[in-house]
């Protein structure tokens, strides 16, 4: 799940120009692993843009770069779009499809340029954003609505087969019982909380089981823009 979707200008005070929430970071409990989420996530947007200063101080540079970075259990994503000079950035769960929120995260940038270049440069001389609202309804569409990098593991044989294979040794006990969990509404996180078990372990087993045939990963997909 994405849980938020910032765009900020890189060209003076690393001004958000619009920022979109799906899902709240849950975030509240001071003591909890993503107390500090938001305070990582704009240190780290904050080095990226002086990285880019640094390296560009004309903003003569009109390529793109990645980084992928992980704060507490969930991945920030950071998009550098330069022909524009702004940032695309997410946070999002830790086993959702990163290319699959690239690939969204790339067409935001691209229809966000196309849209608002003229208004770029209107925003570089008063600091007013009220022009980029309207994008949140781009960036509900492209992520179909967060959903878009999420991955669903599902059963694809019967109950009796799946027996039959734990019998026979070509799958374990513990293989076994993730496979019952492959329901096709239940994440991979999801499935090692219900389990209590080692995410690593969980996603190591649930490739033996794609590879096996005995479960199929179901994802959303997005068009190219």
């Amino acid at each position: 799940m994405i849980y938020s979707i910032y765009i900020i200008d890189i060209t003076q005070s690393g001004i958000p120009l619009v920022e979109y929430s799906f899902k709240d970071l849950g975030c509240s409990d001071e003591d909890g692993p993503r107390s500090k989420v938001f305070d990582e996530f704009f240190n780290n947007i904050g080095k990226t843009i002086k990285k880019i200063r640094e390296e560009d101080p004309e903003h003569t540079i009109h390529s793109e770069f990645t980084r992928i970075l992980l704060v507490a259990d969930l991945n920030v994503i950071i998009h550098y779009c330069g022909i524009g000079e702004f940032v695309v950035c997410s946070i999002n769960d830790l086993d959702d499809n990163k290319e699959k929120i690239l690939e969204a995260i790339e067409a935001l940038a691209r229809r966000f340029y196309q849209k608002h270049r003229t208004d770029l440069q209107e925003f570089r001389y008063s600091n007013k954003t009220h022009m980029f609202k309207s994008f949140q309804i781009d960036i509900m569409n492209l992520t179909l609505n967060g959903n878009i990098g999420e991955e669903y593991p599902m059963l694809i044989i019967n109950q009796k087969t799946l027996e039959r294979l734990k019998k026979m040794s070509i799958i374990s006990h513990e293989e076994y019982l993730i496979a019952k969990h492959c329901e096709g509404t239940n994440s991979p996180f999801k499935i090692a909380e219900i389990l209590d078990e080692d995410y690593d372990n969980i996603k190591s087993a649930l490739t033996k089981l794609t590879n096996l045939d005995i479960i199929e990963k179901s994802m959303v997909s997005i068009a190219k823009k």
